[in-house]
């Protein structure tokens, strides 16, 4: 998806937690180089901390995972978590799609398009 947004003013936030048995913080840099783009941000959440704040906000019944959010850019975390504005993911969560790169890419450039401030 990232290919498809080469000029795009993007960051990407990938936050790995511990949800299956192979994921530990020693095998990070085994998944980390899938994404070799420097837009990419990788982080390691052995608590599944941020999987909890969100499973409320995505309606997800348990740790949400292997999900993929679009914010805008005036949104920051201050007391609660912001909500995405796009919701893909692999998992069926109620308000999500299905996970769909080329879907998800037009969906970062619609967005992208309406954030960039009138000159």
């Amino acid at each position: 998806m990232l290919d498809k947004l080469k000029d795009q003013d993007i960051a990407v936030y990938s936050v790995w937690l511990p949800v299956l048995g192979i994921d530990s913080k020693a095998s990070m840099p085994m998944a980390t180089r899938r994404f070799s783009d420097p837009r990419v941000h990788q982080y390691w959440d052995g608590k599944a901390e941020l999987g909890q704040v969100y499973s409320p906000i995505l309606q997800s019944d348990g740790v949400a995972w292997d999900v993929y959010l679009l914010f805008d850019r005036g949104p920051e975390w201050k007391d609660k978590a912001p909500v995405p504005v796009f919701i893909m993911d692999k998992i069926g969560l109620p308000n999500g799609k299905s996970l769909d790169g080329d879907e998800l890419a037009r969906q970062v450039s619609a967005l992208r398009n309406s954030s960039i401030p009138p000159k």
